[in-house]
């Protein structure tokens, strides 16, 4: 049961208005959908639905879970009124790349300040920082984006929470995927192959230059300490071998398009 959801229709296919998208029409939720019981992560939950407006036909939409405190309170018991969440975007018109949706964002400006006067292959401020993080849910989260090649990231679409209380640590939350597991064309620009990206430089802010240093410190400093890479290799290592198994995927490319073909109409 839900309190709210969103009905998404950003499916980018070829001819669109903007440019040419030669995607799956479904990258987003095939994306989200294989990783559901599989790891610790804010995932949203799909269901395609046929959508009648006043009685008149609007298409195929993608009912999706609304990831917002209702949520973040239905799967971890917090009180919904006492969270920070907040939203990395590109820059707006105003200049602002930080979007709060709850609270505020000056617990996590405090974090950036100490990883910037901190050497982080030191153990002491690695342990203090994994006091500050949900160190699962981070390494989760860049595994995931880096296998699906996410090239709309990190300084756009990066999403964390965490509860105001003693001992809050942030999370990440998953959204937006539509430019992973994509070959795309965008009007004048070349067509982007992200498998072909080194997506340890995108993390980490090396490849591009990055408007807002929030969007790539954390996993800059953090990929400089042992105890961390060791996780973060045995981690994806093990989706690998079982989450991202090629026949797996398959599976769900195939279940999903079925599913898609033939949504809830009622």
């Amino acid at each position: 049961r839900f309190d709210s959801f969103n009905l998404r229709v950003k499916d980018w296919s070829p001819g669109n208005a903007k440019g040419n998208m030669l995607g799956l029409l479904l990258s987003d939720p095939l994306q989200q959908s294989v990783l559901q019981d599989k790891i610790d992560l804010e995932l949203s939950s799909y269901q395609p639905v046929v959508v009648y407006l006043n009685g008149k036909y609007r298409g195929i939409h993608n009912l999706r879970e609304r990831q917002n405190e209702e949520y973040i309170s239905y799967y971890h018991g917090e009180d919904p009124d006492n969270l920070d969440i907040f939203r990395l975007n590109k820059a707006d018109l105003s200049g602002d790349t930080v979007n709060i949706h709850n609270g505020d964002s000056v617990h996590f400006a405090n974090l950036v300040s100490y990883l910037n006067s901190n050497d982080l292959t030191q153990e002491e401020p690695y342990q203090y920082v994994k006091t500050q993080i949900d160190i699962k849910s981070f390494v989760n989260y860049h595994v995931v984006e880096n296998y699906y090649a996410n090239i709309d990231w990190p300084d756009n679409n990066q999403k964390l929470w965490r509860p105001r209380r003693e001992g809050g640590k942030w999370r990440w939350i998953l959204f937006d995927m539509d430019f992973g597991f994509n070959t795309f064309k965008w009007t004048t620009w070349p067509v982007w192959e992200s498998w072909r990206r080194d997506m340890f430089d995108v993390a980490s802010g090396i490849r591009e230059q990055y408007i807002d240093p929030w969007s790539y410190i954390l996993f800059r400093k953090l990929d400089k300490n042992p105890g961390f890479i060791e996780e973060f290799v045995q981690t994806y290592s093990h989706h690998m071998n079982t989450t991202f198994q090629p026949p797996r995927l398959r599976h769900f490319v195939d279940s999903l398009v079925h599913h898609r073909m033939n949504p809830i109409t009622e």
